[in-house]
C-alpha cells in the first residue's frame, strides 16, 4: 500500500482498496451515476471525493507527458487494480470507449455524416461518415460536435463541423 499524496492518514493498495490509518479500517466505495467508485476521504476537517482508479492511478503508475487520463483496459470500471489501469489521453480514450462500443452517444451519432473545417484558416480538412467517425479521428467528444451541429458552440477543438445534406 502506499500514501495517498495531500492525504496523511489514507492509503491505497494497487487492487484499489482505500485504508484509513486514522480509523484503522477499509473504507466503502460508492459508484457514481456514471459508474466511477468514488471515496471520500478527509482534509483539514473537509470531506474530499476521490475517484478510486485515479488515486489508484496516481500511487502506483508512472504518469507519462501529456497523458492526463485513466482508462480502464478491460472498461469495467468496477475494476480499480492497476494492473488494469492505464494513463492516456483523452483522444486515446475515446479511440477505447468507441473501439469497444461504450459510447451511449453512438447510436445517435452514426448516419450523420459530417464535413470538418479548420476553425482558425476556414479550410476544408476531411468529411467523414458519421459524428462517432469524426469524433474518433479528431480525439474530440460526440457530445462537443453534437454542440457544433446544433449552434451551440462554434468550434470544438478548433474545428468546424458541418452536416452533410443526405
Amino acid at each position: 500500500m502506499r500514501k495517498i499524496e495531500g492525504f496523511e492518514n489514507y492509503l491505497v493498495a494497487s487492487s484499489g482498496r482505500v485504508f484509513s490509518l486514522r480509523n484503522n479500517k477499509y473504507l466503502k466505495s460508492s459508484p457514481n451515476a456514471r459508474g466511477y467508485y468514488l471515496v471520500g476521504l478527509y482534509h483539514k476537517g473537509k470531506m474530499v471525493t476521490k475517484y478510486v482508479h485515479r488515486l489508484v492511478a496516481e500511487a502506483f503508475l508512472c504518469s507519462t507527458d501529456n497523458k492526463a487520463e485513466v482508462n480502464h483496459k478491460d472498461a469495467n470500471k468496477a475494476n480499480n487494480d492497476k494492473s488494469n489501469l492505464e494513463w492516456v489521453t483523452h483522444k486515446e480514450n475515446i479511440h477505447h470507449a468507441i473501439g469497444l462500443g461504450l459510447s451511449p452517444q453512438l447510436e445517435k451519432a452514426n448516419g450523420i455524416a459530417v464535413c470538418v473545417y479548420d476553425c482558425r484558416t476556414g479550410n476544408f480538412k476531411s468529411t467523414h461518415s458519421s459524428i462517432s467517425e469524426a469524433a474518433w479521428y479528431y480525439g474530440v467528444g460526440i457530445s462537443h460536435i453534437s454542440k457544433v451541429l446544433k449552434g451551440k458552440c462554434k468550434h470544438a477543438k478548433g474545428l468546424m463541423f458541418e452536416k452533410i445534406a443526405q
